[in-house]
Order: C-alpha cells, then sequence, then structure tokens
C-alpha cells in the first residue's frame, strides 16, 4: 500500500498529441523516442508534455478555435497539445486570421526555421508567437482521445490527456533533437511489436493507446469513433492474479480497452480477463 507521503503526490497536468495519417493500407501514427536525459528516458512515445501557465494566458485563449464552453483547465490542455506539438514535432495546428486552413507548405517551413529553436530554447515564448504572427490556434483539429492518470505510490505522477490530430498536408514532422533524439510514422500494431519485441521501450499507457487506435482503419475512422466514444479515466492499479501472484493492471472496463485486467511481462500486453 501506498504511504501517506506517496498519496500526497499531486499529478501533473499534461498533453498528448497522435499525429495520424493515412496510407495505402490503413494509418500511421507520429512517435519520438525520448532523449536518455528526460523523464521516461528512451521510451517510445507520443509528442506531448505538462501543460504551462502560458497556455492560459488571455492572449492566446482569445486566439483559440475549438474551446467554446470548456472550462479553463480543459481549453488550457488543448492549448498545451497544440504547442507541444509544435515544440516536439514541429507540426502547427494554427492558421492565420482571415484564412480557413492550418500553415502548410513554404509558410509551414518558414515558420518551423523562424520560431522551433528559440522556443525551445526559452528565447521567446508561446503568447508572443501567437500574437506576432496573428495566429488562430486549431484546437478544433484535436479528438479527445483518452485519459490517463499515474498510478498511486509512484515518485512522479502525470494526469495525462490524449488528443487525436490529423497530419496537415504539406507539413514535416520531425524529432527535435534535445528532448527527442528520434522519430517514426509507424502502424498502430507495428509500434506495439517494437515494444514486444524489446526493440524499443513502449510502455504500457502508449501500448494500451497504439492498441486502441489499431482498431481504426483510417483517419476519419479513427477521429469519428473517438468524437462518438465518451472518454473514461484510467488510473491502473495493479493487481494479482488468482493464485501465481503474477502482477496485472486493472482498468476501467468501460474505457475501451477491450478488457479490464492486462498483464505487462516481458514487454507483451497480455488481457487476463
Amino acid at each position: 500500500m501506498p504511504n501517506d507521503t506517496e498519496k500526497s503526490v499531486v499529478p501533473i497536468p499534461a498533453s498528448t498529441v497522435l499525429l495520424i495519417r493515412d496510407i495505402d493500407d490503413g494509418l500511421e501514427v507520429f512517435m519520438v523516442e525520448r532523449s536518455s536525459k528526460m523523464h521516461f528516458a528512451s521510451a517510445l512515445v507520443f509528442p506531448g508534455g505538462m501543460v504551462d501557465p502560458e497556455d492560459s494566458e488571455a492572449a492566446v485563449l482569445e486566439r483559440t478555435d475549438g474551446i467554446e464552453g470548456l472550462s479553463a483547465a480543459a481549453a488550457a490542455l488543448r492549448i498545451a497539445a497544440v504547442r507541444e506539438t509544435f515544440e516536439e514535432s514541429g507540426v502547427v495546428l494554427a492558421r492565420h486570421a482571415g484564412v480557413e486552413t492550418v500553415l502548410e507548405g513554404d509558410e509551414a517551413a518558414a515558420f518551423y526555421e523562424k520560431y522551433h529553436a528559440p522556443l525551445n530554447a526559452g528565447d521567446v515564448d508561446w503568447p508572443e508567437i501567437v500574437v506576432a504572427e496573428d495566429l488562430i490556434l486549431s484546437c478544433d483539429r484535436l479528438a479527445y482521445f483518452a485519459h490517463w492518470i499515474t498510478p498511486e505510490g509512484r515518485p512522479k505522477r502525470f494526469d495525462t490527456h490524449f488528443f487525436l490530430a490529423r497530419m496537415p498536408r504539406r507539413q514535416n514532422a520531425v524529432h527535435d533533437g534535445g528532448e527527442s533524439v528520434h522519430s517514426v510514422w509507424v502502424r498502430p500494431a507495428d509500434g506495439m511489436a517494437l515494444g514486444e519485441s524489446g526493440e524499443r521501450n513502449v510502455m504500457f499507457p502508449t501500448q494500451m493507446n497504439l492498441s486502441k487506435l489499431s482498431s481504426s482503419e483510417t483517419v476519419d475512422a479513427a477521429i469519428e469513433a473517438a468524437n462518438a466514444n465518451e472518454v473514461v479515466t484510467v488510473q491502473p492499479k495493479p493487481q494479482y492474479i488468482d493464485g501465481d501472484r503474477d502482477r496485472v493492471m486493472a482498468i476501467p472496463a468501460e474505457a475501451g480497452y477491450g478488457a479490464a485486467r492486462f498483464r505487462f511481462t516481458d514487454n507483451k500486453l497480455i488481457p487476463v480477463d
């Protein structure tokens, strides 16, 4: 049982984005490999990170689509998702005021060259960029996909919200070379296989969300399913299989992962129920 100190660790709000695109026989998702110096070192993950105070600044809120009617916290999560997508993959989910489509082609490339390195170096902040470039953040392109909270008892915990986003045309997704050192477009099933083989470190929540995404054959189908299904919060709880003391992780059956208990052994995700 976690002690009182462990219970007091408050999960840190975070946003993660599954950039997805259609291919001839299915869909692919963009993933990055964390630097060995980062939390979750060397793990293959979706781009994302912690919510920052600047994600709630008025200058940004008033220049964001898709947050109407949301709480301040929910709006900040989506703004963080757009910001982190640019910081970690260079993809701009934003448009200029008065323009219907997101940045693409030469314009997106120029934006990347001008702001990506300075933003990650802390030489400029996101609200400054949004105002200077007269941007409208396209949170309306995000589909709410999943919500996971790190189990109690861990020294560092995250309250992570996962969003799907269609990869904008005529943009390039790349790892940042700092927090992430490698990147790959991969079919969800192939991403799971990389973890199962031990070729990459693919953590339990990532494996689970790759599995969930693999049930959709196209980007349209994935986004439609995400918009149609209620997101159920998952905070895994360790349990033991009757009789053999193998630890499994219990999650809500209604969360949409096909089972309520999973063994994560030898990098393999095995439903128990």
